[in-house]
């Protein structure tokens, strides 16, 4: 077998009868559908009035056709302007949507492709756009070119997906789309590509072509009846569409992966010298089913079925007969060669059919069906002679001798003569993919650029989640195997199919639901993030238990933490489920949680771009911004817990509800200190336990809030002044680094710098100004939080300074953590965890798309102008405006900025004279250079008025 084998990880398709998925295609063969027919009226009405009268038809022509909603395109996903989606090629709309889909069904972010060397191969025959676009006579505009090259096909598509690998439209006729897929695999074999999209695309939009194919006896079936390999085969039926495969190399696939079928072998030949052009040659097609058996590695034997080209033409199917009974060697086979056509039912896509024949085949492979051949009644003699049987129902799959499934050929000719043949296999079952440890929440987040499509996308995934058994899947899926847009998002924590199915449904349903955070739309660029760590009066006895147990990542770094500790303390250090006992053992378990959690973040792509830390917080603040490694942190915790538990007994703090100037009074009074200033309303007093006490009934007697910290020791106070010098001494060979990222302290309020020996001295004394800190870090910028401890202590005193701010909670109650990072997410930071990209990942269904309504606002109608006047100076506003949102795709906001900063390229400007020089006779030798060296566009609207008439001509009654 080929050492070269390529694996088709992922499929869109678009094919007539509303079959939009690879589910819905198999339910289509499965059915025996046929979604060909007689053309629509309105489609038949406008192909027959371009028809030259003598070539009029007499009965209405028969095709598959999609919707003119399927020939759509959801511009503003792929950020295309108006007047550039009016003027594309429709095969060239269908194409980006088809590969964004098998992207999707592959489990690919289309991001993760950018800059690398994948390859965009296609197949089209079509010019039926080009013909309109480029008949003599039409008005050309700045998108005329790109829109009628088939070469464009390809280029977009890889434009669009910013790849640099092999990128160009293959036009061998009916073939086009299996050569494509032949030149794919062959680059995926020598290393040239990681990554192939071979697609195809085929419309029905020409009179002439229909014409023409209509005039050539036997060639159109005229009753719209296929039926290859049968006496009665008198033509096919043609039908548009497309499909995209998405190929990789087997051998680089990663555990889990889901092969919809592998390519073994392929190889493409051409007719040569025939009776004439168009007339087939079985011999040929036989060299090309031969040398793909030879590249495949197989033996004729091996292989059980084909998937034949099959139109239904009498010369066609003969010669095709031939060539497959010749290279098949089916006179000697023991059991008969299984020959079948899906092309009466979905008709004969031309250009796509290649690509349509490798999707059905791989459903077949995954249904374990070879699918049957419709309107087959009376087989043409080489069928029996030739121990060739063509299935007139569903049949299993074959089998070899070993009785594992046997190959299928798969058989692409086109009129010209250009032959294909394709090898194919059915994929093993997947291996075992990692999975997380059972009981964790599962994140699930999902975006889309306008809020139906949010919706939409969550009423989708709600139906396919609640079928299933295992989550994890689906957030492995939802995180890996999609982009995620900034403009609207939400994310779903969940723990069973149940809870996701039903908040999924509250989103789509725009209700509220426990389970739900967002949906937010972006308004504006990303929010800063600031990490927070807690202070002391974070721990319980419970804290870390469960998400350790639960999250792998976690408990990693709780031991990584543990391990660069233990140096530094006598005895065990603390880990999670053991007893708590004593202020420095406490003061070790909160640091171990912080830099555990903060490695979790990291481990999952949140990364703040500040670090905060408060009081004890500031060491583990320190390791998270780069400035110490986890062994200098651990070792400025171990010194500062070890000195401050020397005055356990010897005092404490007070929580009171009180500004910092009133804290300062009582503090005054009653001879303690504000250690803290957490909030504007709420401080922290610390001093002897008498003091404290005599505070506390004082504020108690005017109704003032306050609350003993328990476990604690007078901080922050004149009694850790003789601790000063120690830790100093104990520190002095501590080396911090430079930092990776900012720490703001809230022992100085700037800046932290050179966090060595005296820094952490004159930390154990100063005052905690939190306030001050989070109050200058919001200011003046959209900021969110997130608080990083056992559990959250700060977070209404974030709010409470910064009203608005959005603040989430990284403790460790793996509820919060992972609703946390699912808020992050909302609002615009996209982790890289909690799943992973190796874990088995659910089959979600495809892209949503919104090719109409009110995201596409931007496409303006244009006013009648040819009567404005010198008056008319708003309206020219609204026109230049209109014109300019029309061509970039978004408002530019204000006419006072100049045409490049608005977004608009000397392009853009092309497309902006051809509609001025039309819209009006004054400014019909408006030029680019003109628009170009206006600085504004204010000053384009100011001349482009002065142009116009004074006033309104006369017009003389008759």
């Amino acid at each position: 077998m080929s050492t070269h084998t390529v694996s088709v990880v992922g499929m869109g398709v678009r094919l007539p009868g509303h079959i939009t998925t690879p589910d819905e295609l198999a339910q289509a063969l499965a059915g025996h559908r046929i979604v060909v027919g007689p053309l629509t009226e309105e489609r038949w009405e406008r192909l027959v009035a371009e028809v030259h009268p003598d070539q009029r038809p007499r009965w209405r022509w028969h095709g598959g056709t999609l919707t003119d909603h399927d020939w759509g395109l959801d511009r503003w996903h792929f950020g295309i302007s108006a007047d550039e989606a009016e003027q594309m090629d429709p095969q060239q709309r269908l194409a980006l949507e088809l590969v964004w889909e098998a992207l999707a069904d592959a489990g690919i972010r289309p991001s993760s492709l950018a800059a690398t060397d994948t390859g965009v191969y296609a197949g089209a025959a079509g010019v039926d756009h080009a013909g309109r676009v480029f008949a003599p006579g039409v008005r050309t505009t700045p998108h005329t070119g790109q829109s009628g090259a088939l070469s464009i096909i390809a280029n977009r598509v890889s434009y669009h997906l910013g790849v640099h690998g092999p990128s160009f439209v293959v036009d061998s006729a009916c073939s086009a789309s299996a050569v494509a897929l032949h030149l794919a695999a062959r680059d995926l074999a020598d290393g040239t590509v990681d990554t192939a999209v071979v697609l195809g695309v085929n419309s029905l939009d020409s009179a002439a072509i229909n014409a023409y194919f209509h005039q050539v006896d036997g060639v159109m079936a005229p009753d719209g009846v296929c039926s290859p390999f049968s006496r009665a085969a008198h033509g096919y039926v043609r039908s548009e569409g497309g499909g995209a495969l998405i190929l990789r190399r087997t051998t680089d696939l990663t555990p889990g992966t889901r092969e919809w079928v592998r390519l073994l072998g392929s190889a493409v030949t051409h007719d040569g010298r025939t009776s004439h052009l168009i007339a087939p040659n079985g011999h040929a097609q036989a060299k090309a089913i031969t040398r793909a058996l030879a590249a495949a590695g197989l033996s004729p034997d091996q292989v059980g079925a084909v998937l034949g080209h099959a139109t239904g033409t009498a010369a066609g199917d003969a010669q095709e007969l031939r060539g497959v009974a010749e290279a098949y060697r089916t006179r000697d086979r023991e059991q008969p060669l299984l020959l079948t056509s899906v092309k009466p039912g979905l008709g004969h896509t031309e250009a796509v059919s290649g690509v349509v024949n490798v999707m059905c085949a791989a459903v077949g492979a995954r249904a374990g069906r070879i699918w049957p051949t419709l309107n087959h009644t009376d087989p043409v003699a080489l069928v029996g002679n030739r121990r060739i049987t063509v299935p007139t129902r569903a049949v299993d799959w074959p089998t070899g001798t070993d009785g594992t499934p046997a190959a299928v050929g798969v058989s692409a000719f086109g009129f010209g003569g250009t032959n294909a043949h394709l090898i194919l296999a059915p994929a093993p079952e997947p291996q075992p993919a990692s999975k997380r440890a059972p009981a964790a929440p599962v994140v699930i987040p999902l975006s889309g650029h306008t809020r139906q499509v949010l919706n939409r996308t969550a009423a989708r995934w709600s139906s396919a989640v609640a079928a299933l058994e295992d989550l994890a899947p689906v957030g492995a899926a939802a995180l890996w195997g999609r982009d995620h847009d900034p403009r609207h998002r939400a994310a779903v924590v969940a723990r069973t199919p149940g809870e996701a199915a039903e908040a999924l449904h509250a989103i789509a349903s725009g209700l509220p639901h426990q389970n739900i955070l967002g949906p937010l739309a972006a308004h504006g660029p990303r929010e800063r993030l600031v990490g927070v760590f807690s202070g002391h009066g974070t721990h319980h006895q419970h804290m870390a238990v469960e998400l350790a147990a639960t999250t792998p990542v976690f408990a990693a770094a709780v031991d990584r933490g543990r391990a660069a500790l233990q140096p530094f303390v006598d005895g065990p250090v603390w880990a999670p489920g053991a007893p708590l006992e004593g202020f420095e053992q406490i003061q070790h378990a909160g640091w171990l949680v912080q830099v555990a959690l903060a490695d979790t973040l990291t481990t999952w792509g949140i990364a703040p771009d500040v670090w905060v830390g408060h009081s004890a917080g500031e060491v583990a603040a320190a390791y998270a911004s780069g400035a110490l490694t986890l062994e200098q942190s651990a070792r400025v915790i171990a010194a500062r817990s070890r000195l401050l538990a020397t005055l356990s007994g010897k005092g404490g703090m007070l929580a009171v509800a009180l500004a910092a100037d009133q804290a300062e009074a009582v503090a005054a009074e009653h001879g303690v200190d504000v250690a803290v200033v957490n909030s504007p309303r709420v401080s922290v007093l610390s001093g002897t336990t008498a003091d404290l006490a005599a505070a506390a009934v004082a504020l108690e007697r005017v109704g003032v809030w306050a609350k003993a910290i328990r476990d604690v020791v007078p901080a922050h106070s004149p009694a850790v002044i003789p601790l000063q010098e120690a830790l100093r001494q104990e520190l002095d060979t501590l080396e911090p680094n430079a930092p990776t990222a900012l720490m703001v302290s809230t022992s100085t309020g700037a800046p932290a710098t050179g966090l060595g020996a005296d820094y952490w001295a004159y930390q154990l004394r100063a005052r905690v100004r939190f306030a001050d800190v989070i109050g200058r870090l919001t200011e003046g910028q959209p900021t969110g939080v997130v608080e990083v401890g056992a559990r959250a202590v700060l977070a209404g005193h974030i709010t409470d300074t910064a009203p608005g701010t959005p603040v989430a909670t990284a403790t460790t109650d793996p509820d919060e953590l992972f609703r946390a990072v699912a808020g992050l997410y909302v609002h615009g930071h996209t982790p890289t965890g909690p799943s992973s990209p190796g874990e088995e990942r659910a089959e979600l269904p495809p892209a949503v798309w919104q090719r109409t309504g009110a995201e596409d606002r931007t496409y303006v109608d244009l006013p009648a102008t040819a009567t404005w006047t010198a008056q008319d100076h708003g309206c020219v506003t609204g026109l230049v405006l209109a014109l300019a949102t029309r061509t970039i795709g978004t408002a530019p906001g204000s006419v006072d900025v100049s045409w490049a900063e608005a977004g608009v390229t000397s392009l853009d400007l092309v497309g902006v004279l051809a509609h001025l020089r039309t819209a009006h006779p004054a400014w019909a030798n408006e030029s680019v250079t003109d628009l170009a060296a206006d600085a504004t566009i204010a000053a384009t609207v100011d001349r482009l008025t002065a142009l116009l008439p004074r006033t309104e001509a006369t017009v003389p009654a008759s």
